[in-house]
């Protein structure tokens, strides 16, 4: 395990080191007609029916099977291809259902078919031309050559870019699908012109069902070979995964114009075409040469030839992506993963074509001249035959396992539906369904294992193979293709592990360098790291005391001075004893700065500082509040007591002059400094540190408007506004500023003005029960009174109309909450705390909100608490444009939108909160807002 570990980890970086290479994915060009056309060209196939019109009757109820067929297997398909994968068609479905290596046996046997596909294209497209001259080919070797000739035509085209590539397929997938309708439809006008069909000069006895030609099942099979090969080229289908899901009904569009393809030519064949023709390689030509001339026999010549090559083409590229998904998969060599400029992957076509010639060498080369095959009519017809053969053979065994699994699946289903993430848990949650696709796996394995069977036992040529050389011919060469392709893809496989190994040793070896190395630097470092550890504390005691410490005074800074501060009445609020707050500010400090300077000055501080640290001790906390103000914190047993310190503080500056020599001055410079001092009492006049502190300056300020140099106290009546906002004092004009927007938004809409009172009761309430910090709560009140600011630009002609909005005006609404967050940051001071949850107060937690589509964390929590309570609001009180809902149905309403509109956190928060008690103490206040606005509203009309 921990060398499987080690191996996915070095393949992991190899990946990555070769940067763009292997990970760059396929352009998305394709759309569902180009699958389409894809499906028409591999399936459709001119020379293989024409033998079936010997059979007629009998080859009627084999097409029956065939279709049956097909159908199933197209429905199993276009099942996968919605619940288990959209691309890589039996390599992925079969990796997913069962494993990798039975995924590896599929996608083998496949790639197989594709290969052995371009041979009978080839010798297709040689026989039209043979059937036209005979002399163009005369034996095997011109087969050969005329092969290699088509082999390079193919690949240049595979190699175009899809992006033109794919009007080629459309322009030929229309002109090929063309000739076969235009087939029966000749048919249909010569029997309506009056010429005798051809069908009733035909044998009777060839059209009975019997055992011979049950051969004719095997070839109807391959006839209809291929429908699955456009989920290779799935993921290069534009528009996503919905589009390519949309994509895959392209099996049933493709399995209708076979139908229709399929019918109409055998329909012209069995009007048009004498019996003494059937069965000829070029009978299909001679449907449009006896209707039409000569010369449109040409044309469909040419255009036949054309479309081989294409087919060609087609099948080089579905063998590339074959490769492709099986190299993601580290089956394969990643250079085959790598794409051109173009996005086309060259190198894997070139090794498909490479591929494709030695196997055209193989089987035109020298298998004529070791295997002792009777003279043919046609050159290398029996050879052509006998490859359609195997790859019918080797194509139906993946899909037989496909339906093998997909049937067991359908059984095991019951078992996996208990994981919510297994794919038949999320596809097929009634029954009916999967016992449809188990019946319908089951008639498909039934159909698929006869297809093999009829296709082994009676051969297709009879009067060319007798039927016990036939099942050794086509066994003994699938077997052989299927060994030579395993080892084509084995090899390689485990040629990578090889090298993966390898740089597994390397890397271990050079870590063990490394580590070699390393260990003897170790003690170094070690050491080194203890002086550094040393150093480094030392320095942080040294920062630590210059982060708490005044530079001048000695004292501690405000931040630390703070924090000190509120240690200490979180202490002693339960000791429940008094302390007293002195805020201490030197008189006519400026001046010692501006005669002296500021040397002077920070002298004087320090000494300052020292004088008060004397007399508060150890027992009390002293501090430079900031430029020439002090705070000290001492415990009192009473006001005398009190009184007695401030005193001493006071004296203790006042009776010692400040004595300092300046330079060339001999007689040294002698100041006498006080100081006023504002003192507050704790409980007495406050609990909180920003209270007393503010009472304490105040009673400072009054001490120096007394004259200075002496003792002010608080008076026990004396308040100070404090803010609750954000811990700092709030000024008057904010508090007047708050004011007047509250009555400003009275005075314009009184409804939204008792909206949002209501709203600042459930807001504080929610916010309380989801543990939020008091200043976050006092934030969260103000934006609930204030939310719809914004609507005093909105004209009330909207705001009160009745209809529907329409798209202008709703425009318009939805500005108020930017326009609110601007008022809000423009006023500054606290309000700009608030701006950002008015702004996004219309936010959803799906992200389709307004004003900025803002989703879920995104959302400030206090913006998403405000929309919980808003909605709830809107729903049970009255509005012009709808009348008011029941608690409950806003309850459900709410309940309904979470995680779509609503945080769902808020709103199991908001429903917690909102018990009976008070949702009716809740209504009741609604109802009083609403009658005190009516009543002031019918004032106004009767003093108007």
């Amino acid at each position: 395990m921990a060398v499987e570990h080690r191996l996915e980890s070095i393949i992991t970086t190899s990946r990555h080191k070769g940067g763009q290479l292997y990970e760059v994915e396929p352009p998305k060009e394709l759309h569902a007609r180009h699958l389409l056309a894809v499906l028409m060209l591999v399936v459709l196939a001119v020379s293989s029916f024409n033998g079936l019109r010997l059979v007629l009757a009998a080859g009627g109820v084999f097409w029956l099977l065939g279709w049956v067929f097909i159908l199933c297997y197209a429905y199993v398909l276009f099942w996968l291809g919605h619940n288990v994968s959209l691309a890589g068609g039996h390599f992925a479905w079969i990796s997913q259902l069962a494993n990798q290596q039975w995924g590896r046996l599929a996608g083998l046997c496949i790639w197989i078919c594709c290969i052995l596909f371009i041979f009978p294209t080839f010798q297709s497209a040689l026989l039209f031309l043979y059937a036209v001259n005979g002399g163009l080919i005369p034996d095997i070797n011109a087969v050969l050559w005329g092969g290699m000739v088509c082999l390079v035509m193919a690949t240049g085209l595979a190699c175009i870019p899809m992006r033109y590539l794919k009007h080629i397929l459309l322009l030929v997938a229309a002109l090929y699908t063309g000739m076969f309708i235009a087939a029966g439809i000749l048919g249909i006008w010569w029997v309506g012109t009056g010429h005798p069909p051809a069908l009733e000069h035909i044998v009777w006895q060839n059209r009975v069902p019997h055992l011979p030609n049950e051969g004719a099942f095997g070839m109807i099979i391959w006839t209809l070979l291929g429908i699955e090969t456009p989920f290779l080229l799935m993921d290069e289908v534009k528009g996503g995964v919905i589009q390519q899901r949309r994509a895959c009904h392209f099996i049933w569009w493709g399995i209708l114009g076979l139908a229709i393809a399929y019918t109409l030519a055998n329909l012209g064949l069995l009007l048009i075409v004498p019996p003494r023709f059937a069965g000829e390689v070029g009978s299909f030509l001679l449907i449009f040469t006896i209707c039409l001339g000569e010369w449109v026999g040409w044309v469909t010549l040419s255009v036949l030839v054309v479309s081989q090559v294409v087919i060609a083409a087609v099948c080089l590229l579905l063998a590339a992506r074959m490769f492709i998904f099986m190299a993601r998969q580290r089956l394969l060599p990643q250079k085959l993963l790598s794409l051109d400029r173009s996005g086309v992957p060259r190198y894997g076509i070139m090794v498909q074509a490479l591929v494709t010639f030695v196997f055209l060498l193989f089987i035109y080369g020298l298998v004529p001249h070791f295997v002792l095959f009777p003279a043919a009519p046609v050159p290398g017809l029996r050879i052509y035959i006998i490859t359609e053969a195997i790859t019918t053979i080797i194509w139906l065994l993946p899909t037989a396992q496909l339906f093998v699994l997909v049937a067991w699946s359908m059984l095991k289903v019951e078992k996996r539906c208990q994981h919510k993430e297994s794919y038949e848990g999320r596809a097929m949650q009634r029954g009916y369904t999967r016992w449809l696709l188990f019946g319908v796996s089951l008639v498909g394995l039934l159909l698929a294992v006869y297809g093999v069977f009829s296709t082994l036992s009676h051969s297709w040529i009879p009067d060319l193979i007798a039927t016990p050389k036939w099942m050794c011919y086509v066994g003994l060469w699938s077997l052989i293709f299927l060994i030579v392709s395993w080892l084509c893809i084995e090899v390689p496989y485990q040629g990578r592990r090889l090298a993966d190994l390898k740089k597994l040793i390397t890397s271990e070896r050079q870590l063990r360098q490394q580590l070699q190395a390393s260990y003897h630097e170790h003690e170094f470092l070690a050491l080194s790291q203890q002086k550094l550890l040393q150093k480094r504390d030392q320095l942080y005691c040294e920062q630590r005391l210059l982060a708490i410490t005044d530079a001048v005074t000695g004292l501690s800074n405000h931040r630390a001075l703070m924090m000190r501060l509120d240690a200490a009445f979180a202490y002693h609020g339960k000791q429940r004893e008094h302390y007293a707050l002195f805020f201490i500010d030197l008189d006519h400090f400026k001046h010692v700065n501006d005669r002296y300077g500021h040397l002077v000055g920070d002298l004087l501080l320090h000494e300052v500082g020292v004088r008060l640290a004397r007399v508060v001790g150890d027992g009390g906390i002293v501090g430079r509040y900031g430029g020439e103000e002090f705070v000290a914190l001492l415990w009192v047993r009473d006001f005398s007591h009190m009184r007695e310190v401030a005193e001493r503080l006071r004296m203790q500056i006042m009776k010692e002059p400040f004595l300092w020599r300046q330079e060339r001055e001999p007689v040294p410079i002698c100041l006498r400094m006080t100081v006023s001092i504002g003192v507050a009492v704790y409980p007495l006049h406050g609990t909180r540190r920003q209270e007393l502190i503010a009472l304490a300056d105040r009673a400072m300020y009054r001490a120096k408007s007394s004259g200075r140099n002496c003792v002010c106290i608080v008076d026990p009546g004396e308040r100070v506004q404090i803010a609750k906002w954000n811990g700092e004092q709030k000024s008057d004009a904010e508090e007047m500023a708050l004011q007047a927007l509250l009555t400003m938004l009275k005075v314009h809409n009184e409804p939204i003005y008792w909206h949002g009172q209501r709203l600042a009761v459930l807001a504080e309430a929610v916010a309380r029960r989801l543990h939020c910090r008091e200043e976050d709560i006092a934030h969260l009140r103000v934006a609930a009174m204030l939310h719809d600011v914004g609507k005093i630009a909105v004209p009330k002609e909207i705001l009160f109309k009745k209809e529907p909005l329409d798209r202008s005006e709703w425009r318009q609404m939805r500005q108020h909450p930017i326009i609110g967050r601007a008022i809000m940051a423009q006023a500054g001071g606290s309000f700009s705390l608030v701006a950002s949850i008015i702004g996004a107060h219309h936010e959803r937690w799906d992200g389709t909100g307004y004003p900025d589509g803002l989703e879920r964390e995104e959302i400030p929590l206090l913006a998403r608490i405000l929309s919980v309570v808003d909605a709830y609001d809107t729903m049970t009180s009255v509005r012009p444009y709808h009348t008011p809902k029941r608690v409950d149905e806003a309850c459900s309403e709410l309940v309904q939108c979470m995680g779509a509109q609503f945080d769902p956190i808020a709103v199991r928060a908001f429903l917690e909160v909102l018990s009976q008690r008070e949702t009716e103490a809740y209504l009741q206040h609604v109802r009083m807002s609403e009658a005190v606005s009516s009543k002031q509203k019918q004032e106004r009309g009767g003093s108007t």
